[in-house]
């Protein structure tokens, strides 16, 4: 995952191997390995700001169809059932 140009918040998905159930993890157990690397690209600017209201809007328009798309296909899923 390119989280760094990705616009949309990053639900990191993950397989449990427990039984089924309700299970409780301690607090501190690592849960996603982040691997931070440099990127050599002419994309990525050389400097940290603030996004602007025009990326602000943007990064939540992609929001909000990223979770209207997730509840269109729960609901496919659901009507095959």
């Amino acid at each position: 995952m390119d989280t760094d140009i990705y616009l949309a918040p990053v639900n990191f998905p993950f397989v449990t191997i427990a039984g089924d159930g309700v299970h409780t993890l301690r607090k501190g157990t690592p849960l996603v390995q982040v691997i931070p690397f440099t990127r050599h690209d002419e994309r990525l600017p050389d400097t940290i700001r603030t996004e602007s209201k025009n990326e602000a809007d943007e990064r939540q328009l992609v929001y909000r169809n990223t979770l209207a798309a997730e509840g269109w296909y729960r609901q496919q899923a659901r009507s095959r059932r």
